[in-house]
Parts: C-alpha cells; structure tokens; sequence
C-alpha cells in the first residue's frame, strides 16, 4: 500500500504483455510513493511524494534509446543542465549499465537535485518477474522534475550562417563518465561551439581492455560570418588539447 518506489508495479505491468507474447511494450506511471524518516524510523511518519516510472522492452530498445526519451521529456521541460552519471551500486539495475539523472537547484544553482535513476534492469531482477527479454527502466522523482522545470521559452534569431559539424571519436578510460568529457568541450569550445552531442559509445576489439570509444558531434557556428575550415581549426585544437591535459581522451585512431 505505502510503496518506497513503483518499479516493482511497473514491472508486473511488462511482464503481464511478455506473458501474453507481446512482443514490445513501453509504458509510464505517475504515483505516490513514500520514504521511510530515516532520522526517527521508528516515531517519524513517512514523506509522501509523486514518483515516474517508466519501463521498456522489445526490440530495438537499449539504454540509449530509453535515455533518449528522458532527454525528450527533460528538453519539454526546459531543463538544460541534467546530467548523466554512471552508477553500478543499485541492485535492480546492470552494473555499468546505469546512470544517475541529476540537475540543478533552480533555488541554489551551486548544488544539484538528484533526479533520480535509469538502465538495464538486472537479468535477476527481469528474471524474477517472468521476463527473458533485456528490460530497460527509470525511477524518477516528478516532483523535482517540476521543481527544476523551465516552462517560460526565450526566442532566438533563426541563424544566418550555416553550421559547420564535426564528429571526433575518443579513447578515454572506461570509468570516465562521458558527461565529464562533454562538460570539457562545452567549457573549452568558446563562442563558436553552438552544440555537442554524444552517438555512441563502443567497447571492444580493437579498442583496448579498460578502455571504450566515445563519439560526439559537434558543431560549430558564427552569428557574424559564414565560418570556414580555418577558423574553427584553433577553436578544435583548443578543444582536442583540453581533452588530452584534463580528461587523458585521445582522438581514436584504430
């Protein structure tokens, strides 16, 4: 009756279609949940609080499709500043095939609101439920989604010059949050820098053990001028030299 979370709901919802050979299923709750006073468990009375769930199957879903999604609903609310960070210490979740959502407090812009959680569900964890098929789920706190959301929308000039794109492959350590290489090229692309975008994320033969790939488009613009290869040559090597000296990424070349 007083659930900490909604997950174990949302999972009897998938595996009632997988029983029923459905072969793919997306689905969403909105619900109340309620955590433990972990100060007074015994005195303390339960906070009460509006939980997403959102949990997937079927062919073609992986975790990246599953974040796509998210990203979808985060970019309708106007939240800018998530952040995806891996986590492999929730027992429900793949380890290394999970991620903390998290942003900024809109109240107090140096701390950070912890959204909450998104992955590969456990195989064990599928498993128990009567699912053999890969299962990729969310457990987000909707109360703090609308606390950090940005409905008000601010117009911009549609753009006079074309975009030039660039896509760069890393080799970066596998424990390297992709998130903290993002946040080096955003820092270091200056003016020109419009957009980055992380694709893919490779591990495997032939990249090193301990080591993984990952790529980003990136795309560079000027409100000024039509930009050319040579203007944007300083501003990427700024950007590639940053990502050697503070992350140890390397440009992928095998």
């Amino acid at each position: 009756v007083m659930r900490t979370m909604l997950l174990p709901g949302m999972l009897e919802v998938l595996q009632r279609n997988y029983a029923r050979n459905i072969s793919e299923a997306k689905a969403f709750e909105i619900g109340n949940t309620f955590m433990p006073d972990f100060v007074d468990p015994v005195n303390g009375k339960p906070e009460e609080q509006l939980s997403l769930s959102i949990g997937i199957y079927g062919e073609g879903e992986d975790f990246f499709s599953l974040k796509g999604r998210i990203e979808k609903l985060l970019k309708i609310l106007g939240i800018e500043d998530a952040r995806f960070t891996a986590d492999s210490e929730y027992g429900a979740f793949h380890p290394g095939r999970a991620a903390r959502l998290s942003c900024k407090d809109p109240k107090a812009p140096n701390e950070s609101l912890e959204l909450g959680i998104l992955g590969e569900l456990h195989p064990d964890s599928a498993s128990g439920y009567g699912i053999d098929a890969k299962v990729y789920a969310a457990e987000l706190n909707f109360e703090l989604l609308m606390a950090a959301s940005r409905l008000e929308k601010h117009y911009h000039p549609l753009p006079k010059f074309p975009a030039i794109p660039r896509d760069i492959a890393l080799i970066c350590d596998d424990s390297l949050p992709a998130g903290d290489i993002e946040d080096v090229i955003k820092e270091s692309g200056g003016e020109l820098l419009e957009s980055v975008r992380l694709f893919d994320v490779y591990r495997g033969l032939p990249i090193p053990p301990g080591k993984k790939s990952c790529a980003f488009a990136l795309v560079y613009r000027s409100a000024e001028k039509t930009l050319t290869d040579e203007d944007i040559a300083e501003t990427h090597e700024r950007v590639l030299a940053a990502l050697r000296e503070r992350t140890g990424a390397v440009l992928r070349d095998i």
